[in-house]
């Protein structure tokens, strides 16, 4: 048995190893052609760089506004979560303490909405933005992005509450507290959990989306975040792949990070969202 074990134990690694070379193969193609010239990449984009040009990322960042783009990016990502925080979860939080008819079926609507493909609903909800003039500024991709999230978050929230005692709530209450203090000194602190969760995983879906601000803000230059200013370097007959390779690995060193400081939150809220489900 214990020769067994660990002959089975041995081709579990190897099989993991052998994925983990498949997942990781192409950042290195992409890092190890950041630091190539135009000219080594076409020739051997398989190869290590014979020289590091650094400035590739200099070049780079210059011509995409980077650090413009970044603050776009960031004041997007930001007024995003806040919005979602602040009414999804007070959503959430209605919809299951004052339980009727027609707050099951918003429920059951939104539940509904989250199974919908952005594709299929992105024309039309670009032409509610045209006419109610949210396209062309941060704030109207941000308002965009509450009404595209809410339905993730109130599921969530949604689920944490079940297992928060209502007596508490009784408790506070009859102590003369309002609904609304309620919710922000008692509820909410109990929701940390969950709330962070929702906000990692909305930051990298709000860091890295590309179609979404590209019809929002796509046309107005000084508004464009990360992803629409790394697109430049692309065209339809040619790409310049020594300034959108470094372009691109500096993009995604930042979310790259954040992932790594927040991990073990997204391990904790996961396991607690299960629990409390």
């Amino acid at each position: 048995m214990k020769k067994s074990s660990k002959r089975s134990l041995t081709i579990l690694s190897i099989g993991l190893f052998i994925i983990l070379i498949i997942v990781l193969y192409p950042f290195y193609l992409v890092v190890a052609n950041a630091f190539k010239s135009y000219s080594e990449i076409t020739k051997d984009m398989l190869g290590f760089p014979t020289s590091l040009h650094w400035e590739n990322f200099a070049t780079a960042m210059k011509m995409m506004d980077f650090w413009n783009a970044f603050w776009n990016t960031l004041k997007v990502t930001v007024m995003s979560n806040v919005g979602l925080i602040i009414f999804g979860t007070m959503c959430g939080y209605w919809l299951i303490r004052k339980s009727n008819k027609l707050n099951k079926f918003l429920y059951y609507l939104l539940l509904g909405a989250m199974a919908i493909p952005f594709q299929s609903i992105m024309i039309p909800l670009v032409q509610v933005m045209k006419v109610t003039g949210l396209t062309g500024s941060h704030w109207g991709m941000s308002i965009g992005y509450w009404g595209l999230g809410c339905s993730t978050v109130i599921f969530l929230t949604y689920g944490a509450i079940k297992s928060i005692p209502y007596e508490l709530e009784e408790a506070a209450i009859i102590d003369g507290c309002s609904q609304f203090r309620l919710f922000w000194k008692i509820i909410f602190p109990l929701l940390k959990t969950i709330v962070l969760t929702f906000t990692i995983l909305n930051t990298f879906w709000f860091w890295n989306d590309y179609l979404y601000p590209q019809l929002c803000v796509g046309g107005v230059e000084a508004n464009r975040t990360i992803q629409i200013a790394i697109r430049m370097f692309t065209g339809e007959n040619y790409t310049r792949w020594d300034w959108f390779l470094p372009a691109l690995v500096v993009a995604i060193i930042i979310p790259i990070i954040f992932f790594i400081i927040c991990q073990r939150k997204i391990v904790e809220g996961m396991v607690s969202g299960a629990v409390k489900g």
